[in-house]
């Protein structure tokens, strides 16, 4: 006899559920149900580095040194017997305990136990203990349900079990559940009989609850042709509506880990938050967001404790595709986000690649207060974004600063930090010596958050918006090219390298593509409109610069910058009249022509001839003084002009696109600007191979 050896191990316990009937009623049938599952346990056990150790006829024990691998081996064995030809129904039970082999055969507590809860199981049940449930808990794509404690025969203590509830598996309902129990059936003259009835009944059940359940999961499977998901707004369904930041922050959130998905066609936040509130159907939101999936939820925040619900419907059948509820500590909420990203993946099936897996698994922050603290600094900094008003930013600023204190190594709120003084020192105007500390402030956080972690599209898209505010085009491309690299379907990416690559570097062709992009992320965002339409312009497309510029009015109807390019555009093209109109609605907007910034509006004012208003805004503008006739002035304030400077932006496009409209006539023949334009044209080829953006977007 050989020696007993002893180890721990995940046990996975199968057996076919009413596998002697089969065989009374069609031999060959078992025959083929036993041959199919035999091949697809041996295939897939060992695929997972397990081993089938003992084998029962209908029914095995396998042996896993991973509690996960044994997990997702039973899930996959589930799924290939459910949709086999014949189907296989079987129940599985795993546990975590120790076994004993002697004689090639393994038995135990452990093996007791396992076999156990495989008994309370029902066709297409995966069942496990409370020691498994601990290994898989915070494992992302496992759905777990307690079903409560059972009495077990020959088992001491009650054992706590557990059902996996992912999409595909049936989970038993615990009044209907029998099996090796301790409490039994009270005796009955007609025992057999009565047995005989409820163990029919309980088949034929199960019968008619499999084919129910597999049409239904056919009807309810994603249409779509296109992998597309916009997140709407959750609703805030905790009884303080101060908790309002979290819920806001829960999509952006979602949205943030979805968009890593490079598979995924995901739209931006700005575009998804315009729905809050909205008494729209989910067909028209879809429609207007041109996406073939929404998913809806709701966040409730009570103390410690969080509750998410969310649901993944189809646009096109208006099918509830996937729903789940999730009921944790709210230190789990990375985990949820994780679960929810790569669940939603999985339902309209995009491809999830290694690296996506391991960023949205990974955790921004250890410590969930500072989390939350910075849930509240991004809200806060998007309100100062689009109200300029202080006090947003003194509270922002507070609570980047208390996220920090409790995680100094927390690198999105570093970067945060330097993303809100950013803005300070870019939106409000006059700034005073005491504001002039934001600058080396906000180089001081993004440098933190750069050592902590570089990886991350956020860090790099802040950093480039630095450099390029400093001046540092070159060093502003690489980190903005690079965020874009990283994560190709951040709006913000894309809006940041866009305006990198067309007002800073004369790369205007490059700049629409980006744009382009943006437009399909976000497009109930009227600044895309606004700059790709510009684009359009300066690539001598009126038509389309023209219809940009009034989707950008239709969806921000107070927004005068688009009036300003559209009266551009139309003195532009000798249409006066049409101009003079923008302008009348763009000064009814904002009366005070000084905050009008851009060119737009100056440009339109002297090519009508309105020389005082023209040079108010631009005195030393070379469009504006040509445009008014002052050839000599226009030329000495032209770029270039001293052959010695060294320059890097090139306004090569715009000379072309002004020349094919005739707003250079006065100058085409003139020497001195064609040796500028000549100049122009060398740096524009020079910089087009220099911040090259080839490959970088489809």
């Amino acid at each position: 006899m050989q020696q007993q050896q002893r180890h721990l191990a995940a046990i996975l316990f199968t057996d076919i559920v009413g596998y002697t009937g089969i065989m009374q009623k069609d031999e060959a049938l078992a025959v083929a149900v036993i041959r199919r599952y035999n091949a697809v346990l041996e295939k897939l056990v060992t695929e997972y580095h397990g081993e089938v150790v003992n084998n029962y006829g209908d029914g095995s024990l396998c042996t896993f040194s991973s509690t996960t691998d044994a997990v997702r081996c039973a899930i996959l064995i589930q799924e290939e017997l459910l949709k086999s030809d014949p189907p296989v129904p079987l129940r599985i039970g795993l546990h975590v305990g120790e076994l004993i082999f002697e004689d090639g055969k393994a038995f135990g507590d452990g093996v007791n136990i396992a076999s156990r809860i495989q008994s309370l199981g029902q066709a297409n049940t995966i069942l496990f203990s409370k020691e498994v449930f601990d290994k898989i808990r915070n494992q992302p794509g496992f759905k777990s349900l307690s079903l409560g404690n059972f009495e077990f025969k020959n088992v001491d203590e009650p054992v706590e079990v557990f059902a996996l509830a992912n999409e595909g598996l049936n989970v038993p309902n615990r009044e209907n559940m029998e099996g090796k129990l301790k409490s039994v059936l009270p005796k009955s003259s007609k025992g057999p009989q009565r047995k005989t009835v409820i163990a029919a009944s309980v088949v034929l059940l199960l019968i008619v609850a499999f084919f129910i359940y597999s049409m239904l999961h056919k009807k309810t499977g994603f249409t779509g042709k296109e992998k597309s998901i916009a997140v709407l707004p959750f609703i805030n369904m905790s009884e303080e509506k101060g908790n309002e930041y979290f819920s806001d922050g829960m999509t952006e959130e979602i949205t943030t880990q979805l968009s890593k998905i490079a598979d995924l066609k995901v739209i931006a936040r700005t575009s998804s938050m315009l729905y809050k509130g909205s008494k729209k159907s989910i067909r028209e939101i879809a429609e207007e967001l041109c996406v073939a999936s929404i998913l809806e939820g709701s966040v409730q925040k009570i103390g410690n404790d969080i509750r998410i619900t969310a649901q993944l419907i189809d646009a096109n059948s208006q099918q509830h595709i996937w729903a789940d509820k999730y009921d944790r500590d709210f230190k789990e909420v990375f985990a949820i986000q994780s679960e929810v990203a790569q669940e939603i993946a999985h339902q309209l099936n995009a491809r999830l690649t290694k690296d996506e897996k391991i960023k949205i698994e990974k955790a921004p922050t250890i410590n969930a207060e500072a989390y939350e603290y910075y849930l509240q600094g991004s809200q806060l900094h998007i309100s100062f974004w689009e109200t300029r008003k202080l006090e947003y930013f003194d509270n922002s600023r507070t609570m980047f600063g208390k996220a920090l204190a409790l995680d100094p190594g927390y690198a999105l709120a570093h970067a945060g930090l330097a993303d809100l003084y950013n803005s300070y020192t870019g939106v409000i105007k006059n700034l005073n010596k005491k504001d002039s500390i934001f600058f080396p402030l906000q180089l001081q956080e993004i440098e933190k958050a750069w050592k902590i972690d570089s990886t991350l599209d956020y860090i790099n898209n802040v950093r480039g918006s630095i450099e390029q505010s400093k001046g540092n085009k070159e060093a502003a491309f690489g980190y903005s090219k690079k965020a874009v690299e990283i994560n190709p379907n951040s709006s913000t990416n894309l809006w940041g390298l866009a305006i990198l690559m067309g007002g800073e570097l004369g790369l205007v062709e490059e700049a629409k593509l980006l744009f382009d992009r943006a437009v399909k992320l976000d497009p109930l965002t009227a600044n895309n409109f606004l700059m790709r339409g510009y684009c359009h312009f300066i690539l001598n497309n009126p038509d389309d610069a023209i219809r940009d510029q009034e989707i950008a009015i239709k969806l921000e109807p107070d927004f005068y910058w688009p009036l300003d390019l559209l009266a551009d555009i139309y003195s532009s093209i000798g249409r006066f009249d049409d101009a003079k109109k923008m302008i009348a609605k763009s000064l009814q907007i904002e009366p005070e022509p000084a905050n009008h910034t851009g060119g737009s509006l100056a440009y339109a004012y002297a090519r009508l001839g309105n020389k005082e208003q023209a040079r108010k805004l631009l005195p030393d503008d070379w469009q504006v003084l040509l445009a008014l006739g002052m050839k000599e002035d226009a030329l000495k304030t032209m770029p270039f002009y001293n052959p010695l400077k060294k320059e890097i932006y090139t306004p090569y496009l715009i000379f072309k696109y002004l020349l094919a409209t005739k707003n250079l006539e006065a100058l085409k023949n003139d020497p001195r600007f064609l040796k500028i334009m000549e100049r122009s044209q060398e740096l524009y080829e020079e910089n087009k191979k220099k911040f090259s953006i080839a490959g970088l977007i489809n």
